[in-house]
């Protein structure tokens, strides 16, 4: 199998590929949009990560082959925690920057933002997107819906209704449209 198939071009999310020389120059562009997401919601990020800290059992166990170092003693779990929220942020903010969300994130942003302005969604947006749906660079549903519960300050609902949930799952499909 080549590489191509199976690594994060431009982005990587969760732990697996986290630190690849390659996909380091996102990382600024990761710690923006949590900024700007904190700053729009209006919530510490103390907040956040306490959310985060609640789930972070099942978020580990999402990872089949998650390495003793993101886990446990020693900092790894605070690192796996960091990159959780990071990733899960910038996630959001790019999903609302291509429509999904009724908010118009790109005010927030500077007209030229190579990420998140319009030109940003229409050129690295499908780029992003294509490495989101690669097997070992994608992040839990239940972490986007603790960081939501949090932004919004709604209490997170596990699937209250079918409907709901399906309605969920059709708003996260059509993104990959």
């Amino acid at each position: 199998l080549k590489p191509k198939a199976y690594k994060p071009q431009v982005v990587s999310l969760g732990p697996f590929h986290h630190g690849d020389p390659e996909l380091l120059p996102m990382e600024e562009h990761k710690r923006r949009a949590l900024r700007h997401l904190l700053r729009r919601a209006k919530r510490p990020l103390e907040d956040f990560v306490a959310a985060v800290e609640e789930i972070a059992e099942p978020l580990e166990s999402a990872y089949l082959d998650l390495g003793a170092d993101w886990r446990g003693a020693g900092g790894g779990r605070e690192r796996f925690l960091e990159v959780m929220i990071v990733d899960g942020c910038f996630l959001l903010e790019v999903m609302r920057a291509a429509g999904l969300d009724w908010r118009n994130t790109a005010v927030d942003y500077a007209p030229n933002d190579p990420i998140f302005s319009h030109h940003g969604v229409l050129y690295m947006v499908p780029y992003i997107r294509r490495d989101m749906l690669m097997l070992e660079n994608q992040l839990p549903l239940i972490l986007l819906e603790k960081l939501v519960a949090v932004e919004t300050g709604k209490p997170t609902v596990w699937y209250p209704s079918r409907s709901h949930a399906c309605s969920r799952t059709r708003k996260f499909v059509s993104f990959f449209r």
